[in-house]
């Protein structure tokens, strides 16, 4: 089987030795990122693909943020082809986003 399957989360005391309320562990890989696109006719000149962004773990907090980082590339890249430069932005930009979210609340896995 695969062996990080049997990797249980470390449990940790807080400070006066009650048990936490989360657990923590290390993730080294997560379920992929789904970007759909529908291209129009006038792509790329004067219209930006459709898409859809979808995520089996993120929350909608995230997904809608990472919707709006590929609507202000577009917008920069107006005219230009613009799908490797999303996908190399989800590839990058995904992983920055979820380290300020885990900064600021623990991480929301659906």
């Amino acid at each position: 089987g695969d062996p990080s399957a049997s990797v249980k989360p470390a449990l940790a005391r807080s400070e006066s030795g009650k048990h936490t309320s989360h657990a923590e562990g290390e993730v080294k890989h997560l379920p992929p990122l789904r970007l759909q696109l529908k291209l129009p006719p006038d792509y790329p000149e004067s219209s930006a693909p459709e898409f859809q962004l979808a995520s089996s773990w993120l929350d909608s907090e995230i997904l809608s943020e990472l919707c709006r980082n590929l609507d202000q590339k577009w917008q920069e890249a107006e005219g230009s082809p613009i799908i490797f430069t999303w996908a190399e932005a989800l590839r990058y930009e995904a992983p920055e986003a979820l380290q300020f979210q885990s900064s600021t609340k623990p991480l929301a896995l659906l």
